[in-house]
Protein backbone atom coordinates (compact mmCIF):
# COMPACT_ATOMS: atom_id res chain seq x y z
CA UNK A 1 0.00 0.00 0.00
CA UNK A 2 1.07 3.48 -0.58
CA UNK A 3 -0.40 6.75 -0.80
CA UNK A 4 0.75 9.23 -4.20
CA UNK A 5 -0.07 12.98 -4.44
CA UNK A 6 1.60 16.46 -5.67
CA UNK A 7 2.92 19.84 -3.80
CA UNK A 8 2.13 23.12 -5.66
CA UNK A 9 5.47 24.43 -4.52
CA UNK A 10 9.06 22.98 -2.90
CA UNK A 11 11.24 20.66 -4.91
CA UNK A 12 14.29 21.57 -5.74
CA UNK A 13 13.66 24.58 -7.91
CA UNK A 14 10.43 25.34 -5.78
CA UNK A 15 7.99 24.35 -8.99
CA UNK A 16 6.42 21.46 -7.07
CA UNK A 17 7.13 17.59 -7.21
CA UNK A 18 4.73 14.51 -7.05
CA UNK A 19 5.81 12.40 -3.85
CA UNK A 20 4.74 8.66 -2.76
CA UNK A 21 4.91 7.94 1.08
CA UNK A 22 4.65 4.04 2.29
CA UNK A 23 4.14 2.43 5.27
CA UNK A 24 6.72 0.74 7.70
CA UNK A 25 7.73 -2.65 6.27
CA UNK A 26 6.74 -3.99 10.08
CA UNK A 27 3.97 -3.46 11.92
CA UNK A 28 4.12 -0.53 14.03
CA UNK A 29 2.65 -0.15 17.61
CA UNK A 30 3.47 3.15 18.37
CA UNK A 31 0.16 5.76 18.15
CA UNK A 32 1.49 7.53 15.18
CA UNK A 33 4.18 6.22 12.81
CA UNK A 34 6.51 7.63 10.14
CA UNK A 35 6.01 6.88 6.80
CA UNK A 36 8.45 7.04 4.46
CA UNK A 37 8.12 9.72 1.91
CA UNK A 38 9.89 9.32 -2.25
CA UNK A 39 10.29 12.22 -4.64
CA UNK A 40 8.84 10.61 -7.89
CA UNK A 41 9.44 13.79 -9.50
CA UNK A 42 10.50 17.40 -9.26
CA UNK A 43 8.86 19.88 -11.41
CA UNK A 44 11.67 22.39 -13.29
CA UNK A 45 9.29 25.32 -14.43
CA UNK A 46 9.62 24.38 -18.14
CA UNK A 47 7.73 22.86 -20.25
CA UNK A 48 7.20 20.18 -17.68
CA UNK A 49 5.14 22.67 -16.17
CA UNK A 50 4.61 23.89 -12.60
CA UNK A 51 2.04 24.10 -9.53
CA UNK A 52 0.51 20.88 -9.58
CA UNK A 53 -2.08 21.38 -7.92
CA UNK A 54 -4.69 18.13 -8.39
CA UNK A 55 -4.86 14.93 -7.22
CA UNK A 56 -3.72 12.32 -9.09
CA UNK A 57 -5.48 9.45 -11.25
CA UNK A 58 -4.46 5.90 -11.62
CA UNK A 59 -5.37 3.71 -15.25
CA UNK A 60 -5.55 0.26 -14.70
CA UNK A 61 -2.09 -0.55 -15.54
CA UNK A 62 -0.67 1.37 -12.54
CA UNK A 63 0.43 4.48 -14.66
CA UNK A 64 -1.07 7.88 -13.19
CA UNK A 65 -2.22 11.45 -14.47
CA UNK A 66 -2.34 14.62 -13.50
CA UNK A 67 -3.00 18.16 -14.31
CA UNK A 68 -0.34 21.22 -13.86
CA UNK A 69 -1.36 24.68 -13.24
CA UNK A 70 1.03 26.15 -15.42
CA UNK A 71 -0.99 24.34 -18.42
CA UNK A 72 -0.07 21.23 -18.41
CA UNK A 73 -2.03 17.31 -18.56
CA UNK A 74 0.70 14.92 -17.23
CA UNK A 75 1.25 10.83 -17.45
CA UNK A 76 3.64 9.26 -14.78
CA UNK A 77 4.65 5.59 -16.55
CA UNK A 78 6.06 3.12 -14.41
CA UNK A 79 9.97 2.63 -15.70
CA UNK A 80 11.63 -0.60 -13.75
CA UNK A 81 11.73 0.75 -10.06
CA UNK A 82 11.05 4.33 -11.35
CA UNK A 83 8.48 6.42 -13.10
CA UNK A 84 9.28 8.56 -15.90
CA UNK A 85 7.39 11.75 -16.69
CA UNK A 86 5.78 13.10 -19.53
CA UNK A 87 3.38 15.95 -20.81
CA UNK A 88 0.34 14.64 -22.85
CA UNK A 89 -1.22 17.69 -23.28
CA UNK A 90 -0.27 21.34 -23.13
CA UNK A 91 -3.18 24.02 -23.20
CA UNK A 92 -2.43 27.18 -25.84
CA UNK A 93 -4.02 29.41 -23.40
CA UNK A 94 -6.84 30.23 -26.20
CA UNK A 95 -9.97 28.09 -27.68
CA UNK A 96 -8.77 24.97 -25.64
CA UNK A 97 -9.09 25.98 -22.47
CA UNK A 98 -6.15 27.94 -19.49
CA UNK A 99 -4.81 26.81 -15.84
CA UNK A 100 -6.44 23.25 -15.51
CA UNK A 101 -6.50 23.34 -11.75
CA UNK A 102 -8.84 20.19 -10.71
CA UNK A 103 -7.91 16.40 -11.78
CA UNK A 104 -8.85 14.68 -13.91
CA UNK A 105 -11.57 11.54 -14.33
CA UNK A 106 -11.87 8.48 -16.89
CA UNK A 107 -14.63 7.17 -19.12
CA UNK A 108 -15.16 3.34 -19.79
CA UNK A 109 -13.21 3.86 -23.47
CA UNK A 110 -10.38 5.50 -21.77
CA UNK A 111 -10.81 9.02 -22.91
CA UNK A 112 -9.57 11.71 -19.93
CA UNK A 113 -11.66 14.56 -18.81
CA UNK A 114 -11.25 17.73 -17.09
CA UNK A 115 -11.91 21.62 -16.81
CA UNK A 116 -9.65 24.78 -16.67
CA UNK A 117 -10.60 27.55 -15.00
CA UNK A 118 -9.22 29.72 -17.82
CA UNK A 119 -8.94 29.83 -21.96
CA UNK A 120 -12.34 28.98 -24.04
CA UNK A 121 -14.56 31.14 -26.32
CA UNK A 122 -15.23 33.69 -23.72
CA UNK A 123 -11.57 33.22 -21.34
CA UNK A 124 -13.75 31.74 -18.74
CA UNK A 125 -12.78 28.02 -18.54
CA UNK A 126 -14.00 25.16 -20.21
CA UNK A 127 -14.67 21.46 -19.53
CA UNK A 128 -12.45 19.51 -22.34
CA UNK A 129 -11.74 16.00 -22.84
CA UNK A 130 -7.87 14.13 -23.89
CA UNK A 131 -8.67 11.31 -26.15
CA UNK A 132 -6.16 8.46 -27.00
CA UNK A 133 -5.35 8.65 -30.84
CA UNK A 134 -2.10 7.03 -32.20
CA UNK A 135 0.26 7.25 -29.89
CA UNK A 136 -0.86 10.77 -28.97
CA UNK A 137 -3.64 12.71 -26.75
CA UNK A 138 -6.39 14.59 -29.13
CA UNK A 139 -7.64 17.25 -27.03
CA UNK A 140 -11.51 18.53 -27.40
CA UNK A 141 -13.54 21.39 -26.10
CA UNK A 142 -17.04 20.30 -24.93
CA UNK A 143 -17.69 23.65 -23.19
CA UNK A 144 -17.02 27.32 -22.62
CA UNK A 145 -18.53 28.65 -19.66
CA UNK A 146 -20.02 32.09 -19.07
CA UNK A 147 -17.89 34.84 -17.52
CA UNK A 148 -17.02 35.07 -13.59
CA UNK A 149 -18.46 31.26 -12.93
CA UNK A 150 -14.84 30.07 -11.68
CA UNK A 151 -14.99 26.10 -12.79
CA UNK A 152 -11.97 25.34 -10.56
CA UNK A 153 -13.73 21.52 -9.63
CA UNK A 154 -13.10 18.85 -12.30
CA UNK A 155 -16.36 16.72 -13.41
CA UNK A 156 -17.88 13.26 -12.62
CA UNK A 157 -19.16 10.59 -14.73
CA UNK A 158 -22.47 8.94 -13.78
CA UNK A 159 -23.42 5.03 -15.57
CA UNK A 160 -25.42 7.04 -18.34
CA UNK A 161 -22.40 8.72 -19.37
CA UNK A 162 -23.98 12.38 -17.98
CA UNK A 163 -20.96 14.93 -16.49
CA UNK A 164 -21.50 16.61 -13.22
CA UNK A 165 -19.14 19.43 -11.85
CA UNK A 166 -19.24 22.60 -9.56
CA UNK A 167 -18.64 26.07 -9.65
CA UNK A 168 -16.87 28.63 -7.63
CA UNK A 169 -19.28 32.41 -8.08
CA UNK A 170 -21.45 33.53 -10.09
CA UNK A 171 -24.63 31.50 -9.42
CA UNK A 172 -27.80 33.61 -8.58
CA UNK A 173 -27.93 32.79 -5.05
CA UNK A 174 -24.39 34.74 -4.45
CA UNK A 175 -22.05 31.26 -4.70
CA UNK A 176 -21.28 28.98 -7.03
CA UNK A 177 -23.39 26.93 -9.15
CA UNK A 178 -23.73 22.46 -9.67
CA UNK A 179 -24.42 21.39 -13.50
CA UNK A 180 -24.44 18.63 -15.50
CA UNK A 181 -23.40 17.85 -19.10
CA UNK A 182 -25.21 15.35 -21.19
CA UNK A 183 -23.82 13.89 -24.51
CA UNK A 184 -26.78 14.49 -27.12
CA UNK A 185 -26.07 13.88 -30.94
CA UNK A 186 -22.42 14.68 -31.42
CA UNK A 187 -22.56 17.56 -28.88
CA UNK A 188 -22.47 18.36 -25.38
CA UNK A 189 -26.02 19.99 -23.55
CA UNK A 190 -25.22 22.25 -20.90
CA UNK A 191 -27.98 22.48 -17.53
CA UNK A 192 -27.36 24.18 -14.31
CA UNK A 193 -28.68 22.25 -11.79
CA UNK A 194 -28.53 24.07 -8.26
CA UNK A 195 -27.51 27.36 -7.18
CA UNK A 196 -24.81 27.31 -3.90
CA UNK A 197 -24.39 29.70 -1.15
CA UNK A 198 -21.03 29.11 -1.66
CA UNK A 199 -18.19 27.88 -4.01
CA UNK A 200 -17.47 24.22 -4.93
CA UNK A 201 -13.67 23.71 -5.70
CA UNK A 202 -13.16 20.53 -5.76
CA UNK A 203 -14.63 16.99 -7.49
CA UNK A 204 -18.12 15.84 -6.96
CA UNK A 205 -18.44 12.10 -5.81
CA UNK A 206 -21.54 10.08 -6.85
CA UNK A 207 -23.18 7.35 -4.93
CA UNK A 208 -24.84 3.96 -6.83
CA UNK A 209 -27.94 5.69 -6.09
CA UNK A 210 -27.10 9.07 -7.96
CA UNK A 211 -26.79 11.43 -4.65
CA UNK A 212 -23.78 13.75 -5.16
CA UNK A 213 -21.83 14.58 -2.51
CA UNK A 214 -19.41 17.83 -2.22
CA UNK A 215 -17.74 20.42 -0.31
CA UNK A 216 -18.65 24.06 -0.01
CA UNK A 217 -15.90 26.56 0.85
CA UNK A 218 -16.70 30.36 1.92
CA UNK A 219 -13.88 32.24 1.31
CA UNK A 220 -15.47 34.07 -1.36
CA UNK A 221 -18.70 34.54 0.68
CA UNK A 222 -17.60 34.66 4.27
CA UNK A 223 -17.95 31.58 7.19
CA UNK A 224 -15.90 28.02 7.34
CA UNK A 225 -17.83 26.29 4.70
CA UNK A 226 -19.95 22.77 4.81
CA UNK A 227 -19.77 19.19 3.20
CA UNK A 228 -23.51 18.52 1.11
CA UNK A 229 -25.52 16.49 -0.52
CA UNK A 230 -27.19 16.82 -3.48
CA UNK A 231 -30.28 14.25 -4.34
CA UNK A 232 -32.22 13.68 -7.36
CA UNK A 233 -36.06 14.08 -7.24
CA UNK A 234 -38.99 14.79 -8.86
CA UNK A 235 -37.07 16.50 -11.82
CA UNK A 236 -35.12 18.67 -9.78
CA UNK A 237 -32.14 18.58 -7.04
CA UNK A 238 -32.38 18.66 -2.87
CA UNK A 239 -29.71 19.94 -1.09
CA UNK A 240 -28.66 18.56 2.37
CA UNK A 241 -26.16 19.95 4.98
CA UNK A 242 -24.34 16.89 6.17
CA UNK A 243 -22.08 19.37 8.40
CA UNK A 244 -20.74 23.14 8.93
CA UNK A 245 -17.34 24.09 9.79
CA UNK A 246 -17.20 26.24 12.61
CA UNK A 247 -13.48 26.82 12.86
CA UNK A 248 -12.36 24.38 15.97
CA UNK A 249 -13.39 20.93 13.84
CA UNK A 250 -11.59 22.72 10.53
CA UNK A 251 -12.57 25.27 8.00
CA UNK A 252 -12.58 25.87 4.33
CA UNK A 253 -12.88 22.59 2.82
CA UNK A 254 -11.69 22.41 -0.85
CA UNK A 255 -10.95 18.41 -1.12
CA UNK A 256 -12.64 15.99 -2.87
CA UNK A 257 -15.12 13.81 -0.90
CA UNK A 258 -14.24 10.13 -0.50
CA UNK A 259 -16.73 7.64 0.65
CA UNK A 260 -16.07 3.71 1.86
CA UNK A 261 -18.28 0.96 1.22
CA UNK A 262 -20.28 1.88 4.11
CA UNK A 263 -21.23 5.13 3.13
CA UNK A 264 -18.72 7.03 5.45
CA UNK A 265 -17.54 10.13 4.01
CA UNK A 266 -13.74 11.66 4.40
CA UNK A 267 -11.97 15.03 3.00
CA UNK A 268 -9.84 17.50 4.24
CA UNK A 269 -9.86 21.16 5.33
CA UNK A 270 -6.84 23.78 4.19
CA UNK A 271 -7.81 26.12 7.35
CA UNK A 272 -8.96 25.63 10.93
CA UNK A 273 -8.60 22.53 13.91
CA UNK A 274 -5.84 22.74 16.51
CA UNK A 275 -3.16 24.37 14.74
CA UNK A 276 -5.37 26.22 12.63
CA UNK A 277 -3.69 24.92 9.43
CA UNK A 278 -6.37 21.98 8.70
CA UNK A 279 -8.27 18.88 9.41
CA UNK A 280 -8.57 15.73 8.48
CA UNK A 281 -12.47 14.65 8.85
CA UNK A 282 -15.08 11.68 8.64
CA UNK A 283 -18.62 11.58 8.55
CA UNK A 284 -20.19 8.49 9.83
CA UNK A 285 -23.68 7.24 8.57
Amino acid sequence: MALYGTTAGGGTLGFGAIFRLTPPPTICHAISCPWTETLLYQFQGGSDGDSPISEVLFDQTGNFYGTVEGGEVYKMTRSGAGWTYSVIHTFNGGGDGSRPFAGLTFDQAGNLYGTTWLGGAQNFGTVYELMPSGGSWQESTLHSFDPYLSPYAGVTFDPAGNLYGGTAANGSAGGGTIYELSPASGRWDFATLYNLGDSTLANLTMDSAGNLYGTASSSFTGGCGEVYELTPRDGSWVYTTLHSFQGSDGCQPMSTVLMDTNGDLFGTTTQGGTHYVGVIWEITR
